[in-house]
């Protein structure tokens, strides 16, 4: 058999979500070879449907307006949610400065934006992934599903959490993953009462419910849980499961009361977290590839589309080639430092899920609610040693501790100090697996210390 022939290209994009599109967009505008994989064809529902109205604004600036103004959509015109509190509260649209936003077919949604790369002149390919990305003669070498094999100047990582769009043997960097989360989701059909057009959120004992109404009149509905915390059942008991877990619920279930399945439940990572580094001499990464955030921030898509204006810059300077595309204003710098964004999106993050105290025994919330940083007092000696005296503790003992560290670095903390190990080396491999801010990364030994999971030495 013949090898495929090679197809010479510019720019490769791993991933066809808003920030991948938007970067092919505006790459090919400026007449760059691009080509994009995105593993769907857009033919199953998507979530991240619902957009602040600072997201009008800002694809009207990158020059993407014309490309979404006809997806079908309702207005989002403000916020319940009973969170600290039974009460619902609400936060109108009327007092944002960008006004109302948008309820979406997030599918539609995307699927639109790729209707106007291939306009643009960008290479799509649906239903096609890569199986291998090397470095070869100055280029990647990519390795396609569907036999092709592309030789790319530049490869942008679109894939989404912690992406298994770059086959995970070659990819580089690591992904920092701060917690557990998952999206437990479900489309609905119309319920009894015709929705308002605002989206609802309900704090409940193992996490929090999503409802937001869509262009078809039902409603987009996920519980945001941790991974170990959900015990969904076998696939064929996903639905009755499903629906008897949102019947446990007040709000949510009051909203769909009278609403059937409109199709089988599916499971999204939701998890928060960090690729690092995220970009080399030719590769970087965009969206949710490089930062992800708890979606109860709520800004997944604008995140995106300013990571896909930002990296248009990059990808511009490492070819040569001038890309038109208007810089972010008050940006402080065309690419601020990834490390420091997710350190402060944590703080926030902490801040927000202080103010839910009703579940104190729940190990979602605790895994939420660290100690202040800021407060503490650091005691521990450099010198001092270090040994694992409980290497296998349970999920309520390291609860407080996962609120600072990723459950992913804990582990390899601890099976590191089975022998004795001095604390600064301790913590510096511990920093190599969780590069976060130092006093964050001494806090938590001390807490496992003071839960006697690791143990001091006498000298």
């Amino acid at each position: 058999m013949q090898p495929a022939p090679s197809l010479n290209i510019d720019l490769l994009i791993l991933g066809g979500g808003p920030a991948g599109l938007a970067l092919a967009i505006m790459a090919a505008r400026s007449r760059l070879a691009v080509t994009l994989l995105e593993r769907s064809r857009y033919q199953h529902p998507r979530t991240g449907e619902t957009f602040g109205g600072e997201l009008a604004a800002l694809l009207q600036e990158v020059g993407l307006w014309d490309a979404v103004r006809n997806v079908p959509r309702l207005p989002f015109r403000g916020q319940r949610s009973s969170w600290g509190e039974f009460a619902q509260i609400e936060r109108n649209a009327m007092f944002n400065p960008y006004g109302e936003g948008w309820h979406v077919d997030r599918a539609a949604f995307d699927q639109a934006l790729a209707s106007a790369a291939v306009q643009s002149g960008v290479n799509v390919l649906t239903g096609c992934a890569a199986t291998s990305v090397e470095p070869a003669d100055a280029a990647w070498s990519v390795q396609l599903t569907d036999g092709q094999r592309l030789s790319a100047r530049y490869v942008v990582d679109a894939g989404g959490r912690d992406s298994n769009a770059w086959p995970a043997a070659s990819r580089p960097g690591q992904w920092v993953r701060m917690d557990r989360m998952m999206a437990w989701v479900a489309r609905l059909g119309a319920p009894a009462t015709k929705p308002e057009p605002v989206l609802q959120i309900e704090a409940v004992q193992n996490g929090w419910w999503y409802a937001a109404p869509q262009p078809d009149g039902g409603l987009l509905v996920s519980l945001m849980t941790d991974v170990d915390l959900l015990a969904a059942g076998p696939r064929e008991t996903l639905p009755a499961a499903f629906m008897a877990a949102l019947a446990e619920s007040t709000h949510t279930a009051a909203l769909c009361a009278g609403a059937r399945l409109a199709g089988e439940p599916w499971a999204a990572r939701a998890d928060s977290g960090f690729r690092h580094p995220d970009h080399g001499e030719a590769w970087c990464t965009i969206g949710d590839a490089a930062m992800a955030c708890d979606p109860l921030a709520g800004d997944g898509v604008v995140r995106a589309i300013r990571s896909a204006r930002r990296a248009a810059q990059r990808v511009s300077q490492a070819l040569q080639r001038p890309i038109a595309v208007t810089p972010e204003v008050d940006s402080g710098s065309a690419y601020p430092p990834l490390r420091e964004a997710f350190i402060e999106f944590l703080h926030q993050r902490a801040r927000h899920y202080a103010r839910e105290g009703r579940f104190p025994d729940s190990l979602f919330w605790q895994r939420r609610q660290p100690l202040d940083l800021r407060a503490a007092r650091i005691f521990l000696d450099p010198q001092s040693r270090l040994v694992c005296a409980n290497p296998s503790p349970g999920p309520q003992s390291l609860a407080h501790v996962e609120a600072l560290l990723p459950y992913s670095a804990l582990r390899p903390l601890l099976a590191r100090l089975r022998e004795p190990v001095v604390a600064h080396e301790a913590l510096a491999a511990l920093r190599a697996k969780a590069p976060l801010e130092d006093r964050r990364l001494i806090v938590a030994v001390q807490e496992l210390i003071g839960l006697d999971v690791i143990r001091v030495l006498e000298n």
